[in-house]
């Protein structure tokens, strides 16, 4: 197929859509959606390359080949069908992330940074300022990306640093905020907050009943221990809390709601 009547990204993912049934198409859109707001959504589906798909999955901060099957089956099913050279899909690869293979090392290796609520409210700030600039990144990569004759492209690997330099600083900015000390009110008193690796005791409000949870990885979940995932609904519910909130958690028996008695790290 031609360049002239190649189809653009968005209309051969539509095809591939169409191919799934309704529930499976539903679960891979997001996926699929965020692959074309990064390469382009009126690029032509044959002029997607080995480097670019690279690229996408460094950009995407994906680790773990699930993440990535979405762009993956739809490159397969592209070369399948003659839209594409190659079958791009060989070259998605989730990143490599050094010290993941130990949840225990991850809550070891957090580092809780106390911050006065200035200093918050500006990383926020920062942070917020440096997300809306990966449209722009996004874009000279795409531009840079245009030029096929990968061997001297100057301008392609400029955005490729700055685009690295741009998400390293907010994964940094994003740890800080998460597991923050913020002080509360004088600089003597430190309002501490639930993170991975704090114990949270709760009041159960609608039973008047206390109980303690223990923020562990998923991997080191134990219910009749008290131990919950930080990526379950009640576990995100408490992070970043402190002694005084309340926090409602929806389930599907109804909501739940709990006041924060004491964050112990």
């Amino acid at each position: 197929m031609t360049a002239s009547n190649a189809p653009t990204l968005t209309e051969a993912i539509t095809r591939f859509l169409t191919t799934q049934s309704d529930a499976k198409s539903s679960v891979l859109q997001p996926a699929l959606q965020k692959f074309i707001r990064w390469t382009g959504r009126t690029r032509s589906v044959d002029t997607l390359t080995p480097r670019i798909i690279e690229a996408y999955c460094e950009a995407s901060g994906a680790d773990s080949a699930a993440e990535l099957a979405p762009v993956r089956g739809f490159l397969r099913y592209a070369h399948g069908e003659g839209l594409t050279g190659s079958n791009l899909g060989a070259h998605v690869k989730a990143k490599k992330r050094a010290g993941r293979p130990g949840a225990k090392r991850a809550t070891a290796d957090v580092q809780t940074e106390t911050l006065t609520p200035e200093s918050f409210k500006k990383a926020q700030v920062e942070l917020q300022k440096l997300i809306g600039q990966r449209v722009e990144v996004a874009e000279a990569m795409r531009v840079a990306a245009a030029d096929k004759d990968f061997r001297e492209n100057a301008p392609l690997d400029a955005a490729r640093e700055k685009q690295g330099h741009l998400e390293a600083r907010i994964r940094e900015i994003e740890q800080t905020l998460r597991y923050a000390e913020v002080l509360d009110g004088s600089a003597k008193s430190v309002r501490v907050r639930a993170r991975l690796g704090s114990r949270v005791v709760v009041t159960d409000l609608k039973v008047n009943e206390e109980l303690t949870y223990h923020l562990v990885s998923p991997s080191e979940v134990n219910l009749r221990e008290g131990k919950i995932s930080t990526e379950s609904p009640t576990g995100k519910a408490f992070l970043k809390k402190g002694s005084g909130d309340t926090v409602k958690v929806h389930a599907p028996g109804g909501t739940l709601e709990y006041r924060i008695e004491r964050v112990e790290t």
